[in-house]
């Protein structure tokens, strides 16, 4: 009898010890995908793939670290890769909205536009997602590449009525109110998406074009420097110093 108590013991120990020891990976790996998500967040990107890298040797079955990759990817461009990451996340777990929705994005910017409304779609349809803006949102984007303003501006809405103060989507409307000419609109909407995100310089960037389409060139100016002062290197303050020394030269041209 005595034995037989040993013999349980051993096997309660030994459960024990591998619980223990579980508990640890479980930290070590939640605590390397944390490091790379912020410096992923602070735009490190090396230093990001090298943190997540590592817990790939151990964790490769982690469709959250899969899918924190295909974002590092998705931000350096490597297309194939991002891809290759999100459909593992799903693989491991199919039910899994950000990494499906991530996966649209990398369609959108392959130009494969219908697998991205597939995607998006699958999101929306899941009841339980957190987050029903942001597919939607994605879904009126590429309605809107698709040329399908109305249903473009449809879901843009739905969005919006989700979450009134989603800036992108609220972009994203405005980008087709120009495109259909419907200015006056854009530069409302605009005006409110920057008063809420100020420093959303992608959206003050179309301000300043609705308003140069507008022929309000004062306005135009005020939001091309403001371009400049939120992003002063970017490819898009390039952009507005152009816009701004045009509309100058053509100011010189009629006082002349």
């Amino acid at each position: 009898m005595k034995k037989y108590y040993i013999i349980i013991l051993l096997i309660a120990l030994f459960f024990y010890a591998c619980a223990g020891s579980n508990k640890d990976n479980i930290k070590q790996e939640v605590a390397l995908r944390d490091l790379g998500e912020a410096l992923m967040a602070q735009g490190k990107y090396n230093a990001a793939l090298f943190e997540f890298t590592r817990a790939l040797e151990k964790y490769s079955k982690d469709p959250y670290l899969h899918n924190s990759i295909g974002l590092v990817y998705l931000a350096k461009k490597k297309l194939n890769l991002a891809e290759l990451h999100f459909q593992k996340a799903l693989d491991l777990k199919p039910d899994y909205p950000d990494a499906m929705n991530n996966l649209g994005i990398v369609y959108i910017e392959q130009k494969q536009i219908d697998y991205a409304i597939k995607c998006f779609k699958k999101v929306t349809n899941n009841l339980i997602y957190a987050a029903p803006h942001k597919p939607l949102t994605n879904l009126g984007m590429a309605y809107f590449i698709k040329k399908n303003y109305l249903i473009s501006i449809d879901y843009y809405e739905k969005a919006i009525e989700i979450k009134p103060d989603y800036s992108i989507a609220q972009r994203g409307l405005a980008r087709v109110y120009i495109t259909m000419g419907k200015i006056d609109k854009a530069i409302d909407l605009l005006n409110k998406t920057m008063k809420q995100a100020p420093y959303f310089a992608e959206a003050c960037y179309d301000l300043a074009e609705a308003y140069r389409l507008k022929s309000d060139f004062e306005n135009a100016l005020t939001n091309y420097q403001r371009v400049i002062r939120i992003t002063p290197s970017s490819p898009l303050a390039k952009k507005a110093r152009q816009q701004i020394d045009i509309i100058n030269n053509n100011s010189i041209l009629i006082i002349q």
